[in-house]
C-alpha cells in the first residue's frame, strides 16, 4: 500500500518557481549544483550507514553482557552446588591401619581402628586426630635408615637427592650440608639439566681431598647439567656407615688409604675431552657467523684492536711522554720515546730538537687536514694523554708539522 502525496498549490508554486530558476542556470551552474546535490544524498547515506552500524553494536555489547552475567550466575551455582556436596554429612569409612602392620596387631586393633566420619571432618583436619588415636602403639616400626641417597656433581658443589614434585614431575635436591647450606637444584624427572637453582652455598667449593673419594671423571662434566657420583670402591664400607666397635681394622685400612693417596695438583686432569680440528673449525665459524650478525659487537671488537698500546699505565697526569717518529720515505717509521719535562710548548719543541739533533725552528704546527695547519697552543696540549703517539714533519725550515697518530694502521 504506497501513499501519494497530495500537492497543495503552496507545493505546486515553490515546484514552478524551483523549475524556472533551474531552466535559467547555465551548464557550469547545473554541474555545481548537482555536485551539492550528490554529496548530500552521499552524506545522508553515510549518516545513515553509522547510525545503523553503532545500533548493531550496541546490541552485540548488550548481548555479550547478558552471556556474561549468565555464565557468571552459572558458576557460582556450581560453586554452591560443590561447597553444599563437600559440607554435607554423608558418612565415609577409612581405614587408618599402617601398611606395615603385623597381622597380630591388625586383629588385635581392627574393632578400633575404623571409625565413620564425614567428608567435612576431614576437611577440618579431624581425620589426623582419627589416625593418631585409633593407630596402635606397637604397630610403629623402629626407625631405620633409608641407605645411600643419589648424590650429585654441579658447579664445584656435592648435592643429595631431597624428594619429588607433587605432580612427579621434577627432582628436588639439597646441598650436601643440609642441615646449615640452604642451596637446593631442581630438574627434570627425565633429564639432568638444571631448571632452577635455588639460593646459593654459604660456604667455600670442598677441598680436592674431599672429593677424592667419588673419582670425578671431569671430563664428563656439561654446563648445566648434573653429574652423578658414586663413592668409590676403594673407601671401606665401614667409613660409610656408622662406626662398630672393630677399630683396630678401620686404623689398619685408613692408614692403607693415606699410603695410596693421589697427589693433588692444580694443573687439569688428562681426561677432559679435547677439541679435533673439524670441532675448531666449526666454533670459528660459528664465532665469525655471530659477529657478521652483531654488527655493534663486531665494530667494538675491532676498534679495541686499533687502539694504541699504553706502556706507562702508572704515570701521573701531569707527565707527557712522546713517542715521535721523523717523516722520511723508510717503508717503516720508528717511533722513539722523549720525555717532555712540562707541558708547554716551547718545552715540546726544545725535547724534540735537542732529542733528534733538528736546527732550531721557529713554532710547531698541528696538522687538521691536508690544507689546514694550526699553530700548537696550550689548550691543545692540556688535552693530550699522558703518552702520544706523533710524525714530524721538517721539511719546512719555519715550522715543524705535528701529526698525531690516532690508532694502529
Amino acid at each position: 500500500m504506497s501513499v501519494v502525496q497530495q500537492s497543495t498549490p503552496q507545493t505546486i508554486e515553490n515546484l514552478d518557481w524551483a523549475k524556472a530558476f533551474v531552466s535559467k542556470l547555465n551548464n557550469a551552474q547545473l554541474d555545481i549544483l548537482t555536485k551539492m546535490y550528490h554529496e548530500h544524498q552521499a552524506a545522508k547515506l553515510q549518516a545513515a550507514e553509522k547510525a545503523k552500524q553503532e545500533e548493531l553494536a550496541r546490541e552485540q555489547l548488550e548481548k555479550a553482557q547478558r552471556e556474561k552475567k549468565e555464565s557468571e550466575k552459572q558458576q557460582v551455582q556450581q560453586q554452591a552446588a560443590i561447597l553444599e556436596l563437600l559440607t554435607s554429612q554423608k558418612p565415609i569409612t577409612i581405614d587408618v591401619v599402617r601398611s606395615s602392620t603385623s597381622p597380630e596387631a591388625l586383629s588385635q586393633a581392627s574393632s578400633s581402628c575404623s571409625e565413620e566420619i564425614t567428608v567435612k571432618d576431614v576437611l577440618l583436619g579431624k581425620m589426623k586426630t582419627i589416625y593418631k588415636t585409633s593407630s596402635p602403639a606397637n604397630s610403629m616400626k623402629p626407625y631405620r635408615p633409608r641407605g645411600p641417597r643419589e648424590r650429585v656433581f654441579f658447579d664445584e658443589h656435592l648435592y643429595i637427592f631431597d624428594k619429588f614434585s607433587y605432580d612427579g614431575k621434577k627432582k628436588f635436591y639439597r646441598c650436601e650440608r643440609k642441615n646449615s647450606c640452604p642451596a637446593r637444584l631442581h630438574t627434570p624427572c627425565d633429564t639432568d639439566r638444571v631448571i632452577h637453582k635455588v639460593q646459593s652455598h654459604n660456604h667455600a667449593v670442598p677441598f680436592p681431598a674431599e672429593l677424592l673419594m667419588y673419582d670425578i671423571d671431569f671430563g664428563k662434566i656439561r654446563n648445566g647439567y648434573l653429574l652423578h657420583v658414586s663413592p668409590s670402591s676403594r673407601v671401606p664400607q665401614s667409613f660409610l656407615t656408622p662406626r662398630t666397635s672393630e677399630s683396630g681394622e678401620e686404623t689398619e685400612i685408613f692408614s692403607r688409604l693415606l699410603g695410596e693417596k693421589k697427589p693433588v695438583c692444580m694443573q687439569l686432569p688428562d681426561n677432559f675431552n679435547k677439541c679435533t680440528e673439524d670441532e675448531i673449525k666449526e666454533i670459528e665459524m660459528a664465532i665469525c657467523q655471530f659477529l657478521m650478525r652483531e654488527t655493534a659487537l663486531r665494530n667494538e671488537f675491532l676498534n679495541d684492536k686499533k687502539k694504541l698500546p699504553t706502556f706507562f699505565p702508572e704515570a701521573e697526569a701531569g707527565e707527557l711522554i712522546l713517542f715521535a717518529s721523523i717523516m722520511g720515505n723508510n717503508e717503516e717509521d720508528v717511533f722513539q720515546m722523549i720525555k717532555v719535562p712540562a707541558r708547554n710548548e716551547l718545552s715540546i719543541r726544545t725535547a724534540i730538537q735537542e732529542h733528534f739533533k733538528l736546527p732550531p725552528s721557529r713554532s710547531l704546527m698541528m696538522n687538521i687536514s691536508a690544507k689546514i695547519n694550526v699553530p700548537l697552543n696550550q689548550q691543545m696540549i692540556d688535552q693530550w694523554k699522558t703518552e702520544e703517539f706523533v710524525r714530524i714533519d721538517v721539511s719546512r725550515p719555519n715550522s715543524w708539522k705535528l701529526f698525531l697518530v690516532k690508532e694502529v694502521e
